[in-house]
């Protein structure tokens, strides 16, 4: 199976990718790059330093990714290039498109260039390159940490839901269920479970909660947006505003305690979501809302997970290798410590995001990530999200947001998919 990948951001980073590529293609782990960006290099941005047989010479051509590649640049990196005595052969490696045409007009360039006795001329688009990419996993992985899938294009109608998103996060969203809460793009496919199976197994997935898993057994946000409404006595149902309401009347251990006798009065055992969730091998959750019951599923001796959520921990705290971490960015509700209830709790909320330790930043990097319960209409989660990921580029893990249906199903899905991929390696192991 073929897949897409998403273009580099910069010249400089498609020149590296490009370099990694040919040094894996043509089993030449010397190959460099010629020169630096600004410099006169004659059209070559890769050489072979030490001449091997064939001498090849390479330029790397970022365009636009409707662009189709013209004849016109072509030639005229080939006569800039003739400056290089000795090649036999001139790669032009672009990010362009080719077409019928480019390719007919190609093969009459060549032609020219035989008869003149000059270097053959060979140009890879993009989908050429793609295909490397699948040939060689090593680079693969280097430059994309997780598998592969197509970029997510924004239609105008989720522009707006999207705007305080980095390009990069736009690029990389996957959308894998309908919500109602947009009118998203979809990619509900069994390849799509398969995928998050997979990085889940190999550890490259980190869960961001947005609400509760499961509101039969624990308070949901609306629920209480909706409780402090009321006791607001409020028109609209937002946490923040009804808090500060709430906090200016009664003081914060009021509210505090008001707000924990709700999220704790529903509290049962976990259900089949939090205990797939507990389940996962993988070694980080991100939690943007109080639940008591994910909290007492991840944190139990059996699961290993370690909360954090002071301010202290959030900003110095280094991961140790192997260890497990449940991040509570929204409060713990069974401590009462962290919760974000007031318009300043948010902004307190945006600042801890902005210092995130070390490891954290890197996990939400060099990861994959998978939203549930995350309302991207929200614009103040736009904004907390964009604060947790803003150090993301190109390179970095897919974002993955699941709608309804519920997350029970979902989760049991992707787990039963990782007890597939186990049992079909070691079935290929033991054969």
């Amino acid at each position: 199976m073929r897949y897409r990948y998403h273009r580099p951001a910069n010249p400089a980073d498609f020149e590296l990718l490009c370099l990694r590529l040919l040094q894996a293609e043509w089993n030449s782990p010397h190959l460099q790059l010629y020169g630096r960006l600004g410099e006169a290099q004659d059209g070559v941005d890769i050489i072979d330093p030490v001449g091997q047989i064939p001498r090849r010479a390479a330029q790397c051509k970022l365009a636009n990714e409707d662009l189709q590649i013209r004849m016109a640049m072509i030639r005229t990196e080939v006569e800039k290039v003739k400056a290089f005595k000795g090649l036999n052969e001139y790669w032009i490696l672009t990010t362009g498109k080719r077409s019928t045409n480019l390719q007919k007009r190609l093969i009459q360039l060549n032609q020219e260039q035989r008869r003149a006795g000059e270097f053959s001329v060979h140009v890879l688009a993009w989908e050429d390159l793609e295909g490397l990419l699948h040939k060689h996993s090593r680079v693969r992985d280097e430059f994309y940490p997780i598998s592969p899938t197509g970029a997510y294009a924004a239609t105008s109608s989720e522009e707006d839901s999207h705007s305080e998103l980095t390009p990069e996060t736009q690029l990389s969203l996957r959308f894998l269920q309908p919500t109602p809460q947009a009118n998203l793009r979809t990619d509900a496919t069994v390849d799509s479970i398969s995928l998050l199976a997979d990085l889940a197994e190999r550890n490259r997935l980190v869960v961001v909660l947005g609400d509760v898993l499961d509101p039969k057994v624990a308070l949901s946000r609306d629920g209480l947006a909706e409780n402090l409404r009321d006791q607001s006595q409020l028109s609209s149902p937002d946490i923040y505003v009804s808090g500060s309401v709430l906090e200016a009347q009664y003081g914060r251990q009021t509210l505090l305690d008001m707000v924990l006798n709700q999220l704790l009065a529903v509290r049962g055992s976990p259900t089949a979501p939090y205990q797939i969730l507990a389940r996962l091998p993988i070694s980080t959750v991100v939690s943007l809302f109080p639940d008591p019951v994910l909290e007492i599923a991840l944190t139990s001796q059996d699961t290993g997970y370690r909360s954090i959520v002071s301010d202290d921990e959030m900003v110095v705290h280094e991961l140790e290798p192997g260890s497990r971490e449940l991040f509570l960015l929204g409060g713990s509700a069974r401590f009462g410590t962290g919760l974000l209830l007031t318009q300043e709790d948010y902004e307190g909320g945006l600042e801890r995001a902005m210092y995130l330790a070390r490891g954290l930043r890197d996990r939400l990097a060099l990861r994959s990530i998978l939203l549930l319960g995350c309302d991207f209409k929200d614009r103040r989660f736009r904004k907390l999200f964009y604060w947790i990921t803003r150090h993301r580029t190109h390179k970095d893990g897919l974002l993955f947001v699941a709608g309804d249906p519920p997350a029970g199903r979902f989760l049991e899905s992707v787990e039963s998919n990782c007890f597939a991929h186990n049992s079909h390696r070691h079935t290929a192991r033991v054969g």
